[in-house]
């Protein structure tokens, strides 16, 4: 069957928060809950806009999803968001856990920005990825089609006795290389590879 089972609609509010659920003892349980068994191509959340005045990019303010945690964290050991497929994957699934699309080739905005002012003694870097299963091809792949600007940049500015690029490995039997270039141009080269 097709149509709406619950339908709520306003027109005149330019302010204030139009659906609001509280849940402020809730502590082991589920404040909401969508359940979807039967998606195919559809979609379990959906939050469209057609607004051009996302003009202001800040925490509460000009968002399409905003999530804030301004309780203090000390003993955090979970995660402010979490995307997990557990089910029976096989090779056949080619999909996206996320998807992040910027359409526009005069776009200059990022796709995908982390930002952290930690000052603490990081055990597992500020961004990981943590590749589990002793797979075939590339654990990262980046594909850039500039041609005059960079593919990668590290800026270190503040470096003194640290590295801007450290390669690590405690395989005993290694045979290929912990890094590799290889160019196939035919151009006289500036400053080398």
């Amino acid at each position: 069957t097709t149509g709406t089972l619950l339908d709520l609609s306003s027109t005149g509010s330019t302010a204030g928060t139009q659906m609001l659920l509280t849940a402020s003892a809730l502590t082991t349980g589920i404040a909401e809950s969508i359940v979807t068994n039967a998606l195919t191509t559809g979609t379990g959340v959906g939050v469209t806009s057609s607004s051009t005045g996302l003009t202001i990019a800040a925490v509460n303010t000009g968002s399409l999803l905003d999530i804030t945690e301004s309780g203090a964290m000390t003993g955090m050991t979970g995660s402010l968001a979490s995307i997990s497929a557990t089910g029976a994957n096989t090779v056949g699934s080619t999909g996206n856990a996320l998807n992040i699309n910027v359409a526009g080739a005069a776009q200059i905005m990022k796709a995908l920005n982390v930002t952290s002012a930690s000052t603490g003694a990081l055990v597992n870097g500020i961004v990981r990825l943590n590749f589990t299963g002793a797979h075939t091809g590339n654990g990262l792949q980046l594909d850039d089609a500039t041609a005059t600007g960079n593919a990668a940049a590290l800026n270190a500015n503040s470096l003194t006795s640290g590295n801007g690029l450290a390669i690590a490995s405690t395989g005993t039997t290694l045979t290929g290389n912990l890094l590799s270039a290889t160019s196939a141009s035919t151009s006289a080269a500036t400053n080398g590879l």
